[in-house]
């Protein structure tokens, strides 16, 4: 089991402290990591530290912009009664996941104009 493993794990067990350190010590060696950000800014949105929760999935973001993370980002916010800013990452939320159906649904049109099956893309009547 990995250290990451580990802290979800502990803090799916509501261990957050255990799950903080975890994460922290990982980030110290590994700044640039969004998703155990994002991991770590769970923990604190858990703890009610909705300042750091927001600072850590804005680390999330700026390294990652998905809608995952833009999600909590806004679920933060919200929870900070800030919901201009709240509204902004739930949108960015939204925008993002619009762009994923658009490469999927796009991926499906350039499929089915191919004459041959590309072994990635699933096999469609």
């Amino acid at each position: 089991m990995t250290d990451i493993q580990k802290a979800l794990s502990l803090q799916s067990q509501g261990m957050l402290d255990e799950a903080q350190k975890i994460y922290e010590d990982f980030l110290k060696k590994n700044p640039i990591q969004p998703d155990v950000s994002n991991l770590l800014g769970l923990v604190y949105l858990q703890k009610n530290d909705y300042d750091k929760a927001c600072e850590l999935f804005q680390t999330a973001v700026n390294g990652f912009p998905c809608a995952e993370f833009y999600q909590n980002l806004g679920l933060a916010y919200f929870k900070k009664n800030e919901y201009q800013t709240a509204m902004q990452n739930f949108s960015k939320h939204l925008f993002s996941l619009n762009r994923t159906c658009i490469l999927f649904f796009s991926s499906s049109v350039i499929h089915s104009s191919f004459p041959c099956q590309p072994s990635w893309l699933p096999i469609t009547a």
